[in-house]
């Protein structure tokens, strides 16, 4: 009987696969019928449970796509327009290269999913790969909709890189789910070469994901280690009324770059004597897409203070931009004299350095230097770890600059490349308006100009002439 109705169900359903994941159902109800163990088991209740797993099917896939498509949109503002266009572009060959490469690695998750969802499997496979694609997919929305759309800043991109490493792990735990379902199922069956390599593999990958994921969990950054000298000492900064008092002013004299002995001062200043700023880049020698970037934030009477971000060595220890990104080092606002983390640069290391004078009011330099000292008295209450992409130098800069002013900085793929950032704060008409960026950038090089009036008591006045 339950048959014949099943029949007249499956003639008036649309799917295929309905059809005969349907029919396969009802030949086993005939069956438990035969033996009598029907009772809590009814065609209605088959036939309910496809239906669901089937639109469970459908929304995962139309969400994967919707969102697939949402971050494509997102990709191309972001990241492909400047391959092209602006300081960090590149030929048309390897333009198109990195642009395909940026597609495949922003669309593969939403790919894998898709190629999941549309095979053919049971009833309980199919609804575990609909939940896990509707989870994971569901999540990277939220977290798009908010980088780019309720509070965009200019790290916003980096969402686009990294969301999909938990992408894919969580791509990795559905398919385990999967394999588990399969296993359970075929239990009683004699189990295959590739049935048993596919579980150990997932089970593999998924140890070492929980153990990476665990380890990273439990580093805690902490202000209590062995420390160079010069980055041993946090400064620390009272607040009353107008005036800022700043203790541990970092004033280093040195007779190389490894030889020096670290002197400090402190300082109270006036907060409405806050005139300027200027954005300093030092490109890196080896690669020319990176640099370390900070701020000079100039007085009335020609007073200079410098906020530079940087990574706080331990003794022993060279800056590693993979360490970087491992939670392996401690991020710190070093507040020294001008002259200090200027000629450490031009003159130790040889460095080539380039000061930008910022274009903006006096108010909203006064509200970014406040910003800085209030973030320096959080790290000193609070250390956070460094991050090569996320908690820079320059992202840290910028991330003060859009919380000063009305104007943001929009998500740009140059973020990535602080070696570009001057272009970029150039592009937006931040630090002046010559015909060209390298005819500011010649001009604004300090490099010779520092190393020669390094003793002069004008030092400041000299650079900027």
């Amino acid at each position: 009987m339950l048959s014949s109705i099943g029949a007249w169900r499956v003639i008036h359903d649309g799917s295929e696969q309905t059809r005969i994941r349907f029919k396969n159902d009802i030949q086993e109800l005939d069956r438990f019928e035969d033996r009598g163990e029907c009772r809590q088991f009814t065609e209605r209740n088959v036939f309910f449970m496809t239906k669901t797993t089937n639109r469970l099917r459908s929304f995962g896939l139309w969400l994967t796509a919707a969102n697939a498509v949402v971050t494509l949109g997102c990709m191309v503002v972001a990241f492909v327009t400047t391959v092209f266009i602006g300081p960090a572009a590149t030929n048309i060959l390897p333009g198109l290269l990195l642009t395909v490469a940026l597609i495949v690695w922003t669309e593969s998750a939403y790919l894998l999913f898709v190629w999941l969802l549309r095979r053919d499997r049971s009833r309980v496979r199919s609804t575990i790969a609909s939940i896990g694609s509707i989870v994971v997919v569901g999540s990277s929305a939220v977290v798009l909709m908010d980088a780019f759309w309720f509070r965009p800043d200019p790290q916003s991109a980096l969402v686009l890189l990294l969301l999909p490493f938990l992408q894919l792990i969580g791509f990795a735990i559905t398919l385990m789910a999967d394999a588990v379902a399969t296993h359970i199922k075929s239990r009683k069956e004699t189990p295959t070469r590739r049935s048993v390599l596919k579980m150990r593999l997932l089970q593999c990958f998924l140890s070492v994901a929980v153990v990476f994921v665990g380890w990273w969990l439990i580093q805690r950054p902490s202000n209590e280690r062995e420390w160079v000298s010069n980055l041993a000492k946090l400064p620390q900064i009272t607040f009353d009324g107008n005036t800022v008092s700043i203790q541990s002013i970092r004033n280093t004299r040195y007779r190389s770059a490894d030889d020096y002995t670290p002197t400090y001062y402190d300082r109270t200043f006036d907060l409405n004597r806050v005139q300027s700023v200027d954005f300093v880049v030092v490109p890196f020698q080896s690669v020319k897409a990176l640099a370390h970037t900070f701020l000079i934030f100039g007085f009335e009477g020609g007073e200079r203070l410098a906020i530079s971000v940087e990574v706080r060595r331990e003794r022993d220890e060279s800056y590693s931009p993979l360490k970087g990104l491992l939670r392996q080092c401690e991020l710190m606002y070093v507040i020294a004299d001008e002259r200090d983390v200027i000629l450490l640069r031009t003159k130790l290391r040889s460095d080539r350095v380039y000061l930008y004078p910022i274009i903006t009011s006096p108010e909203n330099v006064r509200e970014m230097f406040l910003s800085m000292l209030r973030r320096t008295n959080q790290l000193r209450n609070q250390p956070e770890f460094y991050n090569t992409l996320t908690n820079n130098c320059t992202s840290n800069i910028l991330q003060h600059f859009n919380q000063v002013n009305d104007r943001k900085l929009p998500a740009n793929l140059k973020v990535l490349f602080p070696g570009y950032s001057d272009q970029l704060v150039y592009d937006l008409g931040l630090i002046g308006s010559h015909p060209s960026f390298k005819s500011l950038q010649q001009i604004s090089e300090i490099t010779e100009k520092a190393n020669r009036f390094a003793e002069d008591a004008d030092f400041s006045q000299r650079i900027r002439e």
